[in-house]
């Protein structure tokens, strides 16, 4: 019996004991909460790679705002409201500073196409974003003409529909291949209306005919050192659509 009570005031010690370490625990985390929401508030917010936005804008866009609580703020939410707000900026980034500051980075993207539809004329970044619709190319800016937008809006992702992605993608790569071969500023038109092969046009004087499956990388290198190799005043047609055994571009003068 009488170790049974002994057991039991164990129990009572162990319960109690539990009990206030709880509680020390949660008034622990409330004056952590406390001193967060009284004296870690934002009171600068510095914007860092904007060019075509002001600052302002681009704070306005992240919702942020001074006395908003430092370490409360979401930082990832605010991010992704400059990217789904502002159409040119492909990237933002949100870093605490302390005692008090918000460094918001980002990353603004250009025209790399402009997509031809019944509706008028879509700007695209080379990664797929929709960034306005525009009654004129920028310069440099290659019209892209055979597609279909579905739901176009500003900051939205270029979609085509389910069936679409090859498309889609193609164009994307394309439009990185020229860029990083710096042959985009000489494209003029980009046609994927064909689904035998994909057609543009280069410096005015040529048209590229190439298969859907090609290495696109290795067909701007290829035309650039064909394009080298000709006249200036020589126009035509490199067909990449002959190569299936040879692994050569073939030139076709104009007649």
């Amino acid at each position: 019996m009488a170790r049974n009570r002994s057991t039991n005031r164990r129990r009572r010690r162990g319960r109690f004991s539990f009990l206030l370490k709880l509680v020390c625990l949660l008034l622990i985390i409330g004056a952590v909460i406390a001193a967060l929401t009284l004296f870690f508030k934002v009171q600068s917010i510095a914007v860092s790679g904007n060019e075509r936005y002001s600052q302002e804008e681009v704070v306005a866009a992240s919702g942020i705002r001074v006395e908003d609580n430092l370490f409360l703020l979401n930082k990832y939410s605010a991010a992704q409201a400059i990217f789904e707000t502002l159409p040119y900026v492909e990237e933002a980034t949100i870093k605490r500073s302390l005692p008090d500051t918000i460094v918001i980075t980002v990353r603004e993207c250009a025209a790399a196409a402009g997509v031809v539809t019944a509706e008028g004329t879509w700007l695209i970044s080379e990664n797929g974003k929709l960034l306005e619709q525009a009654d004129a190319l920028p310069a440099g800016c290659p019209e892209v003409v055979g597609l279909t937008i579905d739901a176009p809006a500003p900051s939205a992702q270029l979609s085509l529909g389910e069936d679409k992605t090859l498309p889609m993608e193609t164009l994307l790569t394309l439009l990185r291949a020229a860029g990083g071969s710096g042959m985009r500023a000489g494209i003029g038109r980009i046609d994927l209306s064909d689904a035998a092969d994909i057609t543009f046009t280069y410096l005015g004087r040529f048209t590229v005919r190439l298969p859907w499956d090609a290495d696109l990388e290795l067909i701007f290198r290829s035309v650039q050192q064909m394009v080298n190799e000709l006249e200036s005043n020589q126009t035509g047609e490199i067909n990449y659509m002959l190569l299936e055994s040879q692994g050569e571009i073939h030139f076709i003068p104009a007649k």
